[in-house]
């Protein structure tokens, strides 16, 4: 469950990987743990929070989402999915 602070918060993250991060961290997960949650490596989640490696949308809205405790939070799911999207080039992206 998200902190009543964060949740007022969330806007002032502008990089999907710091978003993620600090969700991660929210949901009170380490990188191994939301890697074994999501099936990916400790490393990979690295290069994600640090702008190393480019998002999956797809991934993102299948697997992340729920992962990280955001199946309640759409407006903070839509968000990340932005920030994703942003951080792809996709052009016409709202944030």
């Amino acid at each position: 469950m998200l902190k009543d602070t964060f949740l007022s918060q969330y806007k002032t993250y502008y990089r999907f990987g710091s978003l993620l991060k600090a969700l991660r961290q929210q949901a009170g997960l380490s990188q191994r743990a939301l890697a074994e949650r999501v099936n990916y490596s400790p490393s990979y989640i690295s290069r994600l929070e640090y702008g190393d490696r480019l998002p999956n949308i797809d991934i993102i809205r299948r697997v992340f989402i729920s992962q990280l405790g955001l199946a309640n939070q759409p407006e903070i799911a839509a968000y990340l999915l932005a920030l994703a999207a942003r951080e792809l080039g996709r052009v016409g992206v709202k944030i």
